[in-house]
């Protein structure tokens, strides 16, 4: 009674309040949702139905080409149609309504249209329910027919509810959700789009848990009837309210400080190149962070960043570096680089590293910095946090054995009480440095007592191919005296059970081995797509947050022993969930590898180190590269004072590269950076001592004469360069030997040395000069 009560007093509140919002129609004053696309929508539906003839069907093919990209389709799906221009990640709310209002177009369809998205969720899987097969697309146009012509009791309909059916197994009965986001596209009267936020609003204020549907019409239109029945508003409205930023962020402006709430645009690789000096390592955070935010990484963006949005880029960027689940990973490539450490390898493992050790060396596999980073993008995002669960940010996969394979009390007790149970009771409650191990299980008590965590997920196996119960770990190990035996416990809640899931064919997993508690192969993302499936309801959702990959010096490698096969998985096409997908055998531990769409790999490459025209043509051609040159405008300030007048600073770089690349090429100019925070003439000197006349030793390989011509310094005297003077008596029966030139003494350097570099005539001997401090 209580819980009635309360739910009609917070029904009756909810409803004062928005009788007093009075939604105009179009833009209101007070930027309330209009709601345009309802007939929009609707009459689109109309059209594409009209157009389900052979000769409809092919104007079908050319629009759908035309107004959103799709110029591959073989066969016209009318749901595929409605999904194209409502995905997340891809298809931003600008892109969206670009797309709709080009179908408006195409349709001569004249109706009023605001861009305004509101409550409607995007569709969140990649492909979603698309006809692979004509068959398929003919149940597509059935289901599509009966939504038109069909009254508000369609749901009470068998034949629609089988074709519901039909069309969810698709794939697998995967996208069921997706589907009830397209079929209330077409009828928001009807149908409510199933969607965590949606479903987490219906079930607080109404008391309607989605978690009744499992993945069947019946189930859908059971949960249709209780809302209704509540009764609920109108399920646009209340799409809205559960998540007004659904469909309205067109003008919306991204935090700097969390741009991870932004969904990732298709993977990308990118090498920022130049010579030194020129803030290659600078933008790395600021390349990031665009890439984060959804935006464009180019040079005109990075140069449109302010400096205080350098900062806000660099400090997200290191906290980002810091976190375990973080966005961002790191490295720097050289000679002794290889596949091992960047994708997986063989590791050694001494006696005390090993969980399982008898106390000899032994060998492990061990993932890469890559396939780990690629591993943590790929994890889906668990709706309404991970704790919603029980899960930590980070679960590692256990295989446990529940007493051996098949049935036994001890899986029984444990699959209904709530726990996992392993034996080795002959050591006792408490685990010590001074057991001897003598009946075996050493690594096996460490991983249950000390490796496993809270929040990590069990998969209970039944035989060495299938998995019976899906469960979180939930409590520390303890001991438990009242039992016979296997009295060491770990609570567990236990999501799914009574499966029958073979992993070695769903997942192409190794078969289970007879040892107690290890780590399994299948991925965290892999078994909560199972829990999904089997509760019925939305728990997660694809990671689209962007994950950047960086790698410094990235031509210093050896780029193809360092990526293997990857070199084709790293390509935009070739990603993970794409239509091109691509997926490798890894050679050690036998794992299926894709790369994600959502990680973007970042490099850096000192074009002094190696040309561009040297680097591996596979990595040129999987890579979009960034020239960052030098920048004289960057310098600040331009000039500092001296006693003979001010030194301007960008000339000094404007003519020693034009020098450069004269003599050189344009690989080796100097950077910018160099003469940053340059703001005295002593700082002057000390930037030409320690940093650009030995730049300028290493390019020209110590041929000082065309170092004097860098400098435009003809002095043997004075100046930058000048003869070594060595004494005649030394020098014996040597006879005349040509007096040496290099670097001279930096404290006698004096303002008309650095003037003379932008001069058109080069130094001249005077016989006075004026010292600087």
């Amino acid at each position: 009674m209580r819980v009635a009560q309360h739910r009609e007093i917070c029904v009756h509140l909810y409803r004062t309040i928005r009788s007093r919002i009075k939604i105009k129609s179009g833009a209101s004053s007070m930027g309330q949702p209009t709601f345009q696309w309802i007939p929009v929508y609707k009459v689109i539906a109309e059209e594409i139905q009209k157009r389900n003839t052979p000769r409809g069907r092919e104007e079908l093919l050319d629009i759908c080409a035309e107004c959103l990209g799709k110029d591959d389709w073989e066969y016209v799906d009318p749901l595929a149609i409605f999904l194209a221009f409502n995905r997340s990640g891809k298809n931003n709310n600008l892109q969206r309504a670009k797309q709709i209002r080009s179908l408006m177009k195409a349709f001569e369809i004249e109706l009023p249209f605001d861009d305004d998205l509101s409550g409607i969720p995007t569709t969140y899987q990649r492909f979603g329910i698309i006809a692979h097969n004509a068959d398929d697309a003919e149940k597509s146009w059935d289901l599509f027919g009966l939504i038109l012509n069909g009254d508000d009791q369609i749901l009470e309909n068998e034949s629609f509810l089988e074709m519901m059916d039909q069309v969810a197994a698709f794939n697998g009965n995967r996208h069921f959700n997706d589907l009830t986001k397209i079929l209330y596209m077409i009828n928001p009267r009807v149908f409510f789009p199933l969607h965590h936020s949606n479903n987490d609003l219906v079930r607080d204020r109404y008391g309607v848990d989605c978690r009744i549907i499992h993945h069947s019409a019946k189930g859908y239109a059971e949960f249709i009837k209780q809302l209704k029945d509540a009764p609920a508003e109108k399920f646009w409205l209340l799409s809205n309210s559960a998540d007004p930023h659904l469909g309205n962020g067109i003008n919306a402006q991204i935090d700097p400080e969390s741009p991870s709430a932004s969904r990732a645009p298709q993977g990308r690789n990118i090498i920022l190149y130049g010579p030194p000096g020129t803030g290659k390592t600078y933008s790395v955070p600021a390349a990031a962070w665009l890439i984060a935010n959804g935006k464009e990484c180019s040079l005109d963006s990075l140069r449109d960043l302010s400096p205080e949005d350098h900062e806000a880029a660099k400090q997200w960027y290191n906290a980002q570096l810091q976190k375990p689940d973080g966005q961002i990973a790191f490295t720097t490539f050289h000679q002794s680089y290889g596949y091992e450490e960047f994708i997986e390898g063989i590791r050694p493992v001494i006696a005390e590293e090993s969980p399982e050790s008898d106390g000899s060396l032994s060998y492990c596999h061990e993932d890469g910095i890559f396939k780990s980073f690629c591993k943590r993008a790929s994890q889906p995002i668990v709706l309404g946090g991970a704790e919603r669960l029980g899960l930590n940010s980070n679960p590692t996969v256990w295989k446990v054995s529940l007493d051996g394979t098949g049935p036994n009390p001890i899986r029984a007790d444990c699959l209904e009480n709530g726990h996992i149970r392993i034996g080795w009771d002959e050591y006792g409650p408490v685990i010590t440095d001074g057991i001897d191990y003598k009946h075996g299980g050493k690594g096996i008590l460490n991983y249950f007592t000390n490796v496993m965590r809270s929040g990590d997920i069990v998969l209970s196996c039944y035989s060495a191919t299938t998995v019976d119960a899906i469960g979180v770990i939930t409590g520390d190990a303890e001991w438990h005296e009242e039992y016979d035996r296997l009295k060491r416990q770990r609570e567990v809640n236990w999501l799914v059970k009574d499966l029958s899931l073979n992993i070695v064919e769903q997942f192409n997993a190794p078969t289970m081995t007879l040892s107690t508690i290890y780590r399994s192969k299948v991925s965290a993302g892999d078994i909560l797509k199972v829990v999904e499936r089997e509760s019925g309801g939305e728990i997660a959702s694809p990671n689209d947050n962007s994950y950047i990959f960086v790698i410094d010096e990235i031509n210093r490698g050896n780029i193809s022993k360092i990526f293997g096969e990857l070199i084709t998985l790293i390509e935009e096409s070739k990603r993970a969930g794409l239509a091109d997908e691509q997926r490798a055998v890894l050679p050690y531990t036998k794992e299926v590898f894709s790369v994600p769409a959502n990680v973007t790999i970042l490099g850096t490459m000192n074009m002094a180190d190696r040309s561009l025209t040297q680097l591996d043509a596979a990595l040129r051609r999987r890579f979009k590269f960034i020239e960052l040159a030098p920048n004289p405008s960057a310098i600040k300030p331009q000039n500092i004072e001296s006693t003979e007048g001010p030194i301007n600073l960008s000339s000094i770089l404007s003519a020693m590269n034009a020098r450069i690349a004269a003599l050189y090429d344009q690989d080796h100019l100097i950077g910018h950076s160099y003469f940053i925070g340059t703001k005295t003439f002593k700082d002057l000197r000390q930037r030409f001592s320690q940093n650009i006349l030995p730049l300028l030793q290493e390019y020209f390989y110590d041929d000082y004469d065309k170092i004097r011509l860098v400098l435009n310094d003809s002095s043997d005297a004075e100046g930058f360069i000048v003869k070594r003077q060595i004494e005649g008596k030394y020098l014996g029966n040597l006879g005349n030997v040509a007096a040496p030139l290099m670097v001279s003494d930096s404290a006698q350097w004096e303002p008309r040395h650095f003037m003379a570099i932008y001069e058109e005539t080069p130094l001249k001997v005077r016989p006075t000069s004026v010292k600087q401090g």
